[in-house]
């Protein structure tokens, strides 16, 4: 069948998820479906088939591009009978107890556990001479199927509106048998056969599921019994085959339509579509998950979390005071070096004098060093005392806290200061007075603790070095 293409996103999705077949049908704000896609189901391995609807469906979506804003699935895989219940079983239940009912009920016949059933009915009435009794028509998934197929059309952009079994769309596929329009017809599935009828073309008052095929001894039995209990037996109805396989002799007179053929399968997918848009459907359907919390849990759930908010704020507020505790007792051992920047300062201008004669004492000793020996022994003292006056002329805010030799004929400076500008400050000074005696500063090298909020305090290094043999002084 021929896929139309349509810029326009489909109103409605209609997903068959056949025993044999894989169909996708969309479905614009009319009745023709506006394309029709489908494929062959792949043949599960022995005791993996049961229940993989939601892989099924996704393969089915897949046929085609983004798929309506609502999707129904039918699918074989669900599980249909009708059930009679007696009338005082069911009589004071809302819908929501009498499915439960009604899952304990069904659950020896259908395999599916009451407590992970996901089910639809209608009440069909209380059928031929019944007395004292309903019966319901029932459809049935696991509800993991349900929401694992739910998980997958919400993934495809869709909205689940529901998961029936394909068999028993309440109108007739063909021209009403009977003048006063009253139809019949019966459905040949896999696993179930589906009977039903109405007085009118609008709808079934009828409905009978037979869990038997054709290759079962029971089903023609169970079949002939249905229609001899008909208001007309001898008149002719229809009767609808999923692969056009089967060979009936029991109807004979009655019209036979195939879903093998395209034309049947897109005026059954219409007659489906419109059963889907009524207002109030008459067939059994399982529709997503509603969440409804009690109210007493919603009480419990808030309660919860107003105590887990405290217990936060609680936790904040210590956490918090134990940061500005830390802060205060760092501040508190940062005042030491602060006093000695302080001390020092009133040093500085003691200081320049000493350097200056310190540097004529250099001049001096390097004018009498004659071997190579002597000259960086003197160097060494000389510099090192050289170093040790800088030192002691540090800006405020600064502690010089090591002077040690970082490699052969190279010094390094390390210390800590408040402000990152004072290590830059000292490199200058130290530049300015070394120079004369053929020593290189380095920039100093600052790494920051991130205690304050500048970043400070600084660990720095200032690295220094001889110039080289053509170009230290003599």
């Amino acid at each position: 069948m021929s896929e139309a293409t349509s810029g326009r996103r489909p109103a409605l999705t209609i997903v068959l998820v056949g025993s044999d077949r894989l169909a996708r049908a969309d479905f614009s704000s009319g009745s023709a479906p506006m394309a029709v896609a489908e494929r062959p189901r792949a043949a599960s391995a022995a005791g993996s088939e049961a229940w993989e609807l939601p892989t099924l469906v996704e393969t089915a979506l897949a046929l085609g591009g983004r798929c309506g804003k609502r999707v129904f699935v039918l699918a074989e895989d669900a599980w249909t009978q009708t059930l009679p219940l007696a009338t005082a079983a069911a009589a004071g239940l809302d819908p929501a107890q009498l499915g439960r009912a009604l899952a304990f009920e069904v659950e020896p016949l259908s395999g599916i556990p009451a407590g992970e059933s996901a089910l639809g009915f209608v009440d069909v009435g209380g059928g031929r001479g019944a007395q004292g009794r309903r019966v319901f028509w029932i459809s049935e998934v696991p509800a993991s199927s349900r929401d694992g197929v739910n998980a997958v059309v919400r993934a495809a952009g869709g909205k689940l509106d529901g998961i029936a079994h394909p068999g028993g769309v309440p109108r007739p596929l063909g021209a009403a048998a009977a003048p006063s329009g009253a139809w019949r017809r019966f459905e040949i599935w896999r696993q179930a056969t589906v009977c039903l009828g109405g007085a009118t073309p609008a709808g079934a008052s009828r409905v009978e599921v037979i869990n038997a095929n054709p290759e079962q001894a029971s089903w023609r039995p169970s079949l002939s019994r249905w229609i001899e209990t008909e208001d007309d037996p001898a008149a002719a109805g229809e009767w609808l085959d999923r692969n056009g396989r089967a060979a009936l002799p029991i109807a004979a007179a009655w019209r036979p339509h195939s879903l093998a053929s395209n034309d049947t399968l897109e005026s059954w997918l219409r007659a489906w579509a419109a059963e889907i848009g009524a207002s109030r459907r008459a067939v059994p359907t399982v529709v997503p998950a509603t969440t409804q919390v009690p109210r007493r849990r919603l009480v419990a759930t808030a309660i919860g979390l107003g105590v887990v908010v405290v217990a936060a704020c609680v936790a904040h507020g210590l956490a918090q005071r134990s940061i500005e505790n830390a802060g205060r007792d760092q501040l508190e051992e940062l005042k030491a070096p602060a006093a000695r920047f302080a001390e020092s300062e009133k040093k500085a201008k003691q200081l320049d004098g000493e350097l200056a004669k310190l540097a004529a004492d250099n001049r001096r000793a390097e004018a009498l060093a004659e071997g190579g020996t002597l000259r960086i022994a003197i160097e060494r003292r000389r510099i090192a005392a050289l170093l040790q006056a800088a030192a002691d002329s540090r800006p405020d805010d600064l502690v010089v806290e090591r002077i040690e030799e970082a490699g052969p004929g190279d010094l390094a400076i390390t210390g800590v200061t408040l402000r990152s500008g004072l290590a830059d400050e000292l490199a200058t000074f130290l530049s300015e007075r070394l120079a004369p005696l053929g020593l290189v500063v380095e920039p100093a090298e600052k790494k920051s603790r991130l205690l304050l909020d500048d970043g400070g305090p600084w660990d720095f290094s200032i690295a220094i070095r001889p110039t080289t043999a053509g170009s230290a002084p003599r």
